[in-house]
């Protein structure tokens, strides 16, 4: 309650006893955070795609905690390689290249995540850190009375399906971090998937088809 808290010190001194009393408000604590979405996937341009994600903050009781600043990140985690090629009836399909060393996913190029090309990091020689950050979202969002927020993550259509990201939320309460992760492939609208004549955007990948060059590991190169 307001002011339910009543701490008292007192100290004796002789024959008096001389105290003080004060009031305080044991404020909610927001001890868990929650990430969720669902199975669509808007284009609000020509060129990019905007993924919705909602955050929800509760109290150990389950109770919404309205009004709470939730931090949002989102970094990458691996990119891949290969083509969509048409199945023949109704649907393009994502194919790779299948060799003697058939890698298709390869890791995230910035190990620390400084966003630094670091010594050893660039494993293609393309001289960038693939794949890069190329999705955004807000730096944070607020809680509103029902303890929730949403907000969008946005990527350019060509990235879609060839890039997973890792987004965290997280709120600090008392020096104590709460927060979670999900890991998330970039998805693709179906509408741009279902028709021949349309191939859908990064109909390869903008990190090369998964060629394999003088039996070099396909993630050591940019074929």
């Amino acid at each position: 309650a307001q002011n339910g808290v009543l701490i008292k010190a007192s100290v004796t001194e002789g024959a008096a006893v001389i105290s003080t009393t004060v009031t305080m408000t044991v404020a909610r604590s927001a001890l868990f955070v929650r990430l969720g979405t669902g199975n669509l996937v808007a284009s609000p341009t020509a060129t990019q795609y905007a993924k919705e994600y909602s955050v929800i903050v509760t109290d150990a009781s389950g109770n919404a905690v309205p009004g709470v600043d939730v931090n949002i990140a989102i970094t990458p985690h691996s990119f891949a390689k290969g083509f969509w090629k048409w199945n023949g009836i109704n649907l393009w399909t994502k194919s790779f290249i299948v060799t003697q060393n058939p890698v298709t996913t390869c890791a995230n190029e910035d190990v620390n995540l400084n966003g630094i090309l670091d010594s050893g990091e660039d494993i293609n020689g393309n001289l960038v850190l693939d794949p890069g950050n190329i999705a955004s979202a807000p730096n944070t969002v607020t809680t509103g009375s029902d303890g929730s927020a949403i907000f969008n993550i946005i990527y350019a259509k060509e990235y879609a399906t060839w890039v997973t990201v890792n987004l965290k939320a997280s709120r600090t309460v008392a020096g104590t971090e709460a927060s979670h992760t999900v890991r998330l492939t970039l998805p693709i609208s179906g509408a741009d998937v279902s028709t021949e004549t349309a191939p859908p955007p990064g109909v390869t990948s903008p990190f090369g088809a998964g060629l394999q060059s003088a039996g070099n590991n396909i993630c050591s190169n940019t074929l």
